[in-house]
């Protein structure tokens, strides 16, 4: 498998230099008439217009294959999504400058042979529209070294890429996942494998990502790093399902971080859980659901949204007993902020009272369960002082706390 991958990033290294060689000299070595000014720029012309260029033919013959498959397209991506860098979103499309690489998010093929087809279809493309400007170029009995040249980098970028290896990110080529469909067997396992939902599964993810997750994880309740948060979004986009478990934790960043509007968009576009990692994937959607609930004045229907993932986590699982981070009565308790953020204040308090009577209940978990009864009673005109006071005095930044006493204007002693 590695001598696989080794001679494909040999080769590709080798079409790619060689292409990038001859793409640049073209004007040069046929004489294309213009300033010399000009084909100085060229380069950089190149560079900064035909890069995008080929990555828009080839993300654009990914989705081509989709439509004539009629396989769902989840997501365009076209750009790396990284902090500081001029984006924007229209529906499925999501647009990143520069414009140095992309990816088709799509649902399941359906059989080898249209994933084969899916798969290839980038670089076909991208073969495609080369030939056809070389072809122009010829028809017209021109000597056009720019169209030429493009057309040049344009094919060695699309066999490059049916070349088997992975890139320095540590995703596989579309060659690797080509040869992967075909050839089956040890190969197919070698390359990531995807979930019935494509979703990338976790336990091949390349060790950097690993220690990525386990480092978030250890810090989601630090100090604030947006850069990170926005990096973990661009994870869930491209489906990692590293992502999809930390997903509660990147909402709880992106909830500290003000960013509400993501929060919710991440919360509604959230699948259903399933697979081999379910019962993590059941508790990540809680804790994303939980996250969503803590930010007061939300639209009904989120509000809705949240308390409807929340029931079916509460239907869907089976708790172990004695566990300590994943309880029943954990997932309760945010349905009973839900009802809160509904104007369901008695049945928010009702499901809140067994919760107190639980053993070694954590000092954070009392004091939010408090701050929660504490909102109840108060928009119910019922006492609610000394239910807040306790709150603070166990653990006073607790969730909801703060909220609480700004709400009912406490001021403790």
């Amino acid at each position: 498998m590695k001598g696989v991958y080794e001679v494909g990033r040999v080769l590709g290294a080798v079409i790619l230099a060689v292409t990038l060689l001859i793409g640049f000299g073209l004007p040069f070595l046929l004489l294309t008439p213009g300033p010399l000014a000009l084909k100085g720029l060229w380069p950089l012309a190149l560079f900064f217009i035909g890069v995008p260029a080929i990555v828009v033919v080839h993300e654009a013959g990914h989705a081509w294959a989709c439509l004539v498959l009629g396989v769902e397209i989840r997501a365009v991506r076209l750009g790396r999504e990284t902090p500081r860098r001029p984006r924007f979103t229209a529906g499925k499309f999501t647009v990143s400058l520069p414009i140095a690489d992309g990816a088709v998010m799509h649902g399941d093929a359906r059989s080898a042979g249209r994933g084969a087809l899916l798969t290839a279809a980038g670089s076909l493309a991208n073969l495609i529209v080369a030939a056809t400007l070389a072809g122009a170029v010829v028809a017209a009995h021109s000597a056009n070294g720019y169209v030429l040249g493009l057309a040049c980098l344009m094919a060695g970028v699309g066999v490059t890429n049916l070349m088997p290896f992975r890139s320095r990110s540590g995703r596989p080529t579309d060659g690797a996942r080509l040869l992967a469909l075909l050839a089956g067997g040890q190969f197919a396992k070698a390359v990531r494998a995807r979930d019935a939902n494509e979703w990338l599964m976790p336990n091949d993810a390349p060790r950097a990502l690993r220690a990525e997750y386990v480092e978030f994880l250890r810090s989601y309740d630090g100090p604030l790093q947006p850069e990170r948060t926005t990096k973990w979004l661009v994870y869930y986009r491209e489906k990692e399902t590293l992502a999809w478990v930390a997903v509660g934790f990147i909402g709880r960043a992106l909830r500290r971080e003000g960013r509400i509007p993501e929060l919710l968009a991440l919360h509604a576009d959230l699948p259903t859980p399933a697979g081999p990692h379910v019962h993590r994937l059941t508790q990540a959607t809680h804790m994303l659901a939980w996250e969503v609930l803590l930010v007061p004045g939300l639209p009904p229907e989120a509000v809705e949204g949240a308390v409807s993932r929340v029931t079916w986590v509460l239907g869907a699982t089976d708790f172990t007993p004695g566990d300590p981070v994943w309880y029943r009565e954990a997932v309760q308790h945010t349905l009973a902020l839900g009802r809160l953020r509904q104007g369901r204040y008695a049945e928010a308090e009702q499901l809140c009272q067994p919760i107190l009577a639980l053993p070694k209940l954590p000092g954070d978990s009392h004091a939010t369960v408090l701050a929660t009864l504490a909102l109840a009673r108060k928009a119910q005109g019922q006492p609610h002082e000394e239910l807040l006071a306790e709150a603070i005095a166990l653990a006073p930044s607790a969730d909801l706390v703060p909220e609480a006493v700004a709400a009912t204007q406490f001021q403790p002693s």
